[in-house]
């Protein structure tokens, strides 16, 4: 019958095990720590502390691997946005102004600056507007003239006017070098990309071009 061993034999084979299962936790804490830091570039086997039959493959993620892919889902995603967005085209109320007011012995040439402000090409036409020098009656202005005008830039159109139409208190001063309120009124027309009429309202003010009789701006 074999007896459990006694005395200092029994004590180191007890100690000895003790220190055993005391280190056991501490070496896998460092295969832990050991593990994390090791930089993910290739396949590692690691062994296991107390079990070097077996081991841990780390997994394999490359620097350029991870760039790569990066890259293909911005890809992606900018191509979402180019597909899904699409550009709003606006179409906003025109300016007219006068541009100049030629005045001759018999006739007279009203220009008309057309200002258009949206974001696609207007095509404006049948002018039906008054103008107003100073506080007299406005006279009318009627055209069927057409003018194209390109997104957020201005053209000029001359419409001729009947001279006797014009003020001539309002003509005196302007010749006299004052200058002259004005206000321009009524309706123009949008003819393309689509039809409609816009009311118009502007006031200024006209002086005499400097070297040029007759003419105001």
């Amino acid at each position: 019958m074999t007896g459990v061993p006694s005395g200092p034999l029994a004590t180191g084979k007890l100690a000895t095990e003790n220190e055993s299962s005391r280190q056991t936790p501490i070496l896998e804490q460092n295969f832990a720590k050991q593990s994390r830091i090791i930089r993910q570039d290739s396949n590692i086997r690691l062994p296991i502390p107390g079990k070097s039959v077996h081991s841990v493959v780390l997994p394999v993620e490359l620097p350029m691997f991870r760039l790569i892919r990066s890259v293909a889902v911005l890809s992606l995603l900018a191509a979402l946005a180019a597909c899904g967005s699409k550009e709003v085209k606006r179409i906003n109320p025109p300016d007219v102004s006068v541009q100049s007011l030629a005045v001759a012995a018999d006739s007279a040439t009203l220009s008309l600056r057309v200002h258009n402000h949206s974001d696609v090409t207007m095509t404006f036409g049948n002018f039906d507007l008054k103008l107003r020098l100073a506080t007299n009656a406005p006279f009318s202005i009627s055209s069927n003239a057409t003018i194209e005008v390109s997104p957020h830039t201005a053209e000029i159109i001359d419409l001729q006017v009947n001279r006797n139409s014009l003020s001539t208190d309002a003509l005196k001063r302007l010749e006299a070098g004052e200058m002259v309120a004005y206000s321009l009124f009524g309706q123009v027309e949008s003819l393309a990309p689509k039809s409609r009429l816009y009311d118009l309202s502007f006031e200024a003010r006209l002086s005499a071009v400097p070297g040029k009789p007759g003419e105001y701006r």
